[in-house]
């Protein structure tokens, strides 16, 4: 029997605010004069570790997939490509958006509440 889909509506809160706790928690384990790292600094090398993975989710009618590390790219409502790259943990999803005309990456945010059902029509992965 296939997985069910996780209902991107269904997250406690308190799971929106986890990995930063963790952050937090490892900053004070820094000492000797060691920075620790930003949190998106942190984040990126989440990102890049771990064990494949992958989730189905769920936004109304529309069920998808999300891989971590992996780039996509989606339509906002006026046809405009944007671009994000995927970290899931523990299968809660958090993107961080990519602007590849100039090189810059934003801050990593969740993803539940960011896309329309009709943006998530267009997701397509990049990567």
């Amino acid at each position: 029997m296939p997985d069910r889909p996780i209902d991107l509506q269904d997250f406690p809160k308190e799971r929106f605010s986890l990995l930063y706790l963790t952050w937090l928690s490892d900053c004070e384990s820094y000492s000797g004069g060691a920075a620790a790292p930003s949190y998106d600094m942190w984040m990126d090398s989440r990102s890049l570790a771990g064990p494949p993975s992958s989730a189905r989710y769920r936004l109304g009618t529309t069920v998808f997939e999300l891989r971590h590390g992996a780039t996509y790219e989606i339509r906002d409502a006026d046809g405009k490509r944007r671009v994000f790259r995927c970290l899931l943990d523990d299968g809660f999803p958090y993107i961080s958006f990519v602007d590849q005309d100039v090189g810059r990456v934003y801050p990593w945010i969740t993803m539940p509440g960011v896309f329309s059902q009709a943006e998530i029509f267009s997701l397509r992965e990049l990567t």
